[in-house]
């Protein structure tokens, strides 16, 4: 089998496309996967780390741009539609995948020209831009929520799976990764993070509600900054290291702090919630407010109204209240168990398994 991935611009387009490459290499070593993508793009620097060959077109984002960068995004469009074409009629791949992102929609566009099996990848609860218009001709368009259905085209064939996880999400063990981050194993613990560059108001919020939370009894903090952040957090919270505060820029084994975490304080990006619903964690979740179509809002609002998550607006966001709902939803030990059961009713640790079965489904087509 030959499948051709893309997708691009944020981690929340290439680690999906990567986590379900790794699941078709695993089950058939013998398949040929590529990855395109732009050279600006994030997926220019992991992609090729994670051993995928790359190959790269033209592409530039379109909205909420001036009229020239717009032209200017439309002319490279264009370009990589005709090199995205050369490329797949080169590489005659069975199957070609797209998760979303500027990049996808040339190289889609040209798949669905050049009559090749399609499958869109969709994570969040309210489609991309380029997903929304790409999946009206895409074979297949698989979503993460039921509540995604409803932003798309009539047309669309849509199947619910869910967004896939990391296999080390799922197989991380609580007693192992709490005796590795030093952390009790009767301790009620809070994981504290804002994606992989940090976020600057979650991370005051967090500075201003320290001394409330750690005077919760038993309670430890697993707090990830962000690496440009870290240094000056590090500094305001000097008093404080030592005790129950463990304090990272970057976590490599963000699995460990999933498998050891009660409850889990966050943004509310897809494959972060796609990871605490795996997990079936309860989550306090701060929508960011600087992304497309105000996306990661409609992503916690169907946790929220579960009863899975707590939803905090970034705009009313500062210490008080964040520690408030921390204490709240920790020391109600029924409210905390009956989130978490929420949390796991939401996941759909299939996923993986299900995506690999629908390419399999299309190859099967050529």
């Amino acid at each position: 089998m030959r499948v051709i991935f893309t997708g691009g611009g944020t981690g929340g387009h290439i680690y999906p496309a990567i986590s379900i490459a790794r699941g078709l290499k695993e089950k058939d070593p013998d398949i040929k996967i590529w990855y395109v993508g732009t050279r600006d793009g994030l997926e220019a620097d992991i992609v090729p780390k994670e051993g995928i060959p790359m190959h790269y077109v033209c592409g530039a984002g379109v909205l909420g741009k001036s009229w020239f960068d717009s032209f200017k995004g439309l002319f490279l469009a264009g370009i990589g539609f005709i090199q995205s074409l050369l490329l797949i009629s080169k590489l005659k791949p069975d199957v070609v995948v797209g998760t979303g992102g500027y990049v996808s929609g040339p190289v889609m566009a040209a798949a669905i020209l050049l009559r090749k099996p399609t499958l869109i990848q969709e994570q969040n609860a309210y489609p991309g831009v380029t997903n929304r218009m790409l999946s009206k001709w895409t074979h297949v368009t698989a979503l993460p929520f039921e509540e995604a259905k409803k932003y798309l085209p009539e047309k669309a064939n849509c199947i619910v799976t869910g967004n896939p996880v990391r296999i080390s999400v799922l197989q991380a063990e609580r007693v192992s990764s709490r005796q590795e981050l030093d952390i009790p194993l009767d301790a009620r613990v809070v994981y504290v993070f804002g994606g992989s560059r940090g976020a600057e108001r979650l991370n005051q919020a967090i500075v201003e509600a320290i001394p409330e939370l750690l005077s919760i009894e038993d309670l430890y903090l697993i707090f990830v900054t962000g690496q440009s952040y870290f240094e000056s957090i590090k500094k305001d919270l000097a008093p404080h290291t030592g005790t129950h505060l463990r304090i990272f820029p970057y976590l490599h084994n963000a699995e460990k702090a999933l498998a050891s975490a009660d409850l889990v304080v966050a943004r509310a990006g897809a494959m972060t919630l796609a990871e605490i619903t795996a997990r079936g964690l309860p989550s306090i979740l701060i929508p960011s407010p600087n992304v497309t179509h105000n996306h990661q809002e409609v992503n916690a609002g169907v946790l929220a109204r579960t009863g899975a998550a707590v939803m905090i607006k970034d705009r009313d966001l500062d210490g008080e209240l964040l520690a408030k709902n921390v204490r709240d939803i920790l020391i109600d030990k029924s409210k905390l168990k009956a989130m978490a059961f929420k949390s796991k009713e939401l996941s759909n640790v299939e996923a993986l398994d299900t995506l690999i079965g629908l390419i399999e489904e299309l190859a099967e087509r050529q």
